[in-house]
């Protein structure tokens, strides 16, 4: 009598895997693409912001905003992303001594797992005051 409830209930099990495993996998599957979504994106608003960093230190006899794009894009390779497939824009806003410099990129986003829909590209701005301006 015992074996044989048992036996039942190791039927009830493999029902009950079999039902909620597609979930699981789904559910880690959402974990890893939002994780990798975030990260990424984190990287890029960090990659921005240091370009935003070069671009207000630059003296206005430089290039600001040529050292801006090209920190961003070094920065972006040095996170371990692709650079190339990145749009980046520096441009000044407002008048000295509040002259601004925003910064901004837009990058493709690969999922890793694809099954969770996702933004398709990651956008970062970033806007900071000029130090360098003249009087």
């Amino acid at each position: 009598m015992r074996l044989r409830r048992r036996q039942e209930r190791r039927g009830a099990i493999a029902v009950e895997f079999a039902l909620t495993m597609p979930l699981l996998l789904v559910l880690i599957a959402a974990i890893i693409d939002f994780g990798w979504y975030f990260n990424q994106q984190m990287m890029l608003l960090h990659s921005v912001r240091e370009g935003a960093r070069t671009g207000a230190t630059t003296s206005q006899d430089g290039d600001p905003l040529g050292d801006a794009e090209a920190r961003v894009s070094a920065a972006l390779m040095e996170a371990g992303l692709d650079a190339s497939a990145a749009t980046v824009t520096a441009s000044f806003s407002g008048t000295a001594p509040q002259e601004l410099i925003t910064v901004s990129a837009t990058l493709p986003f690969q999922p890793i797992v694809t099954l969770v829909p996702l933004p398709v590209s990651l956008n970062g701005e970033l806007t900071m005051r000029m130090e360098d301006q003249p009087d």
